[in-house]
């Protein structure tokens, strides 16, 4: 047991010596670079406030994003169901796509406040996968995800998937239920005014 230690501490102290080596030697050739246990000083400044309207990442954020729901479910066969229903700021560019740009089989949703459809998008169905050693096969159970943009609560969503002949509809209204911890009258809150 005492060789193997020893043999052990002979590779880690190698391995250590060796990994020291490798390092750049720092800033300009010669120059190590500096430490706070060189002699530096580490300091935190205070925190400086920026106005939200000023800042730029918000205006960014702003610009590219709104309010609205990713939704997340399970197609199994002819059954669809919710696996999630998320409130969020989604990017502008994945919202409301409705598959007039999309080719092959499609996944349909919408979105509806009370009997209004308020958003409507579509996704790739990937029924179909290419499987090395078996070509192209059929799967009959998969996860999709939709971003729906909408500025009111979406109770409800519609999917349908033709491919495998699969329709449901939804409850998504419970994505909102942390919103009426604020109040009823926030405009997220289904039970307020909105419903």
């Amino acid at each position: 047991m005492n060789l193997l230690s020893n043999i052990l501490a002979i590779f880690v102290g190698a391995a250590v010596i060796q990994s020291a080596a490798a390092q750049p030697a720092g800033n300009g050739g010669d120059q190590k670079a500096p430490y706070a246990s060189h002699g530096g000083t580490v300091r935190v400044l205070p925190e400086k406030a920026i106005d939200p309207a000023e800042d730029p990442l918000n205006a960014f954020a702003e610009e590219q994003t709104v309010d609205g729901l990713v939704v997340s479910f399970t197609i199994d066969g002819e059954t669809i169901t919710l696996d999630s229903a998320v409130v969020a700021r989604v990017p502008l560019m994945a919202a409301n796509r409705e598959g007039k740009d999309l080719e092959g089989d499609m996944v349909f949703v919408t979105g509806y406040a009370g009997e209004r459809v308020v958003a409507k998008a579509a996704v790739p169905d990937v029924l179909r996968n290419a499987q090395e050693g078996e070509g192209l096969v059929l799967t009959t159970r998969r996860q999709l995800s939709v971003v729906l943009a909408a500025d009111t609560p979406i109770d409800k969503v519609e999917i349908e998937a033709p491919a495998t002949d699969a329709r449901a509809s939804l409850y998504t209204g419970g994505a909102y239920g942390w919103f009426c911890e604020a109040g009823a009258q926030n405009k997220w809150c289904l039970r307020g005014d909105n419903q």
